[in-house]
């Protein structure tokens, strides 16, 4: 019998036969956007990006401000500050993120 199990996971088209129709979740409607523009600084030797975004789920919005560096080829800085805002009556969250990336 465990090899039935086995053969119907092969067989089936996607994954939502896996869960019960009470437990699988639909389709959610979700809507993420961001913009941001880079400027050289150092004559060339680094770019700066300051960028914004927007995440509108239907549980939450979220708002992002951020910034990042380049510093030529092998260093990269990030900054973001996020409001997560539940659609429900619970109080906003804030984060913030400081993120480093060094490529060699």
């Amino acid at each position: 019998m465990a090899s039935a199990g086995t053969e119907r996971l092969w067989t089936i088209p996607d994954a939502s036969q896996l869960a019960p129709a009470a437990v699988a979740p639909g389709p959610a409607a979700r809507l993420e956007g961001e913009i941001g523009y880079g400027f050289p600084l150092f004559d060339g030797q680094a770019l700066a990006s300051p960028r914004v975004g927007l995440l509108l789920a239907e549980d939450e919005r979220v708002y992002i401000l951020g910034h990042g560096h380049r510093l030529g080829q092998a260093l990269e800085l990030n900054l973001d500050a996020r409001r997560r805002e539940p659609v429900s009556d619970a109080a906003p969250e804030h984060e913030i993120e400081l993120r480093g990336v060094i490529h060699w």
